[in-house]
């Protein structure tokens, strides 16, 4: 509901103020993922954007999708970070299950950013991140198509930021580039 509008105005500032892997989990069907990375590809500059495969290493300025269907997570692997990618048949809690495995895998270097849209999806991810000693940013209503899943972090008190779009990247980037 919104988030690839929202991405394709963020991720550029994103890509170019950092080099860390990005992980976008959208609520999209299957036959979508394509067309959905292949939108982005014009926003971003040297990043590389790929559909999340599972045993892909995880690599530096490089933005992994979820596939759309599962759930996509981060684990390790022979001293190397790789997705997994858990193939459940549907896409319920999607967004908790990688934002739970970021929040172990990456602790206190998590940031997670928390989009337009319906549902709770995400909360649990949130308190996660936050638990981990990472942090969390959120969307705010007046900039929201849809607040629901924003508004379900923000009222429990997870969010450290409630940003409009045009604050998100301009926050991200320059808290990324001091904490690495």
């Amino acid at each position: 509901m919104g988030g690839p509008r929202v991405l394709r105005e963020i991720l550029p500032d994103i890509c170019k103020a950092n080099s860390c892997p990005i992980f976008i989990t959208q609520h999209i069907v299957l036959k979508s993922t394509e067309i959905f990375r292949s939108s982005l590809i014009p926003f971003i500059d040297d990043y590389r954007i790929k559909i999340g495969e599972s045993l892909d290493q995880i690599e530096e300025k490089t933005i992994y999708l979820y596939p759309g269907f599962g759930h996509m997570r981060i684990m390790e692997r022979n001293s190397r970070f790789v997705l997994n990618i858990f193939e459940n048949g549907n896409m319920k809690n999607s967004i908790d299950a990688m934002l739970v495995s970021i929040a172990k895998t990456y602790g206190s270097d998590s940031t997670a950013v928390i989009l337009t849209g319906m549902g709770i999806d995400g909360l649990n991810g949130a308190y996660k991140i936050k638990q981990s000693g990472g942090e969390v940013i959120v969307q705010d209503k007046e900039s929201s198509l849809v607040w629901s899943m924003p508004s379900a972090v923000a009222c429990r008190g997870l969010a450290d930021k409630v940003l409009p779009i045009a604050s998100i990247a301009k926050y991200v980037s320059a808290t990324r580039m001091l904490r690495g």
